[in-house]
């Protein structure tokens, strides 16, 4: 087994590399935050968005999980259709919202 050049790779997997790029921000972050109260706290605010990415961390156990794992891949298979479906929802509210306009447009503000 190796790292990405066997055909077996570690990284040749899509959750292995979710998996990798989870534990890499966390410790990159980690360390950001050991740096930064080294340095009296002057550092780059936009690393912090890096911790938004620990929120990842449970989508590790999907790696572990079968059932789990055949349940997030049947949901990126149907997400083209649901955002087809999206599109017609937002088409339906922004219909209604231009009969809306139309119809009240000034009738429940008056100006004194």
């Amino acid at each position: 087994h190796g790292f990405y050049f066997c055909p077996d790779g570690y990284l040749k997997d899509p959750w292995n590399v979710l998996d990798f790029v989870v534990v890499g921000v966390a410790w990159a972050s980690a360390d950001y935050s050991f740096f930064n109260v080294e340095l009296g706290g002057v550092g780059i605010s936009s690393l912090r968005t890096l911790r938004s990415m620990r929120s990842l961390r449970p989508l590790r156990t999907i790696q572990r999980l079968p059932g789990i794992r055949l349940v997030v891949n049947v949901l990126f298979e149907c997400a083209p259709v649901f955002i087809n479906i999206c599109f017609v929802v937002l088409f339906v509210f922004f219909v209604f919202a231009i009969m809306g306009v139309q119809f009240f447009a000034g009738r429940f503000w008056t100006c004194n």
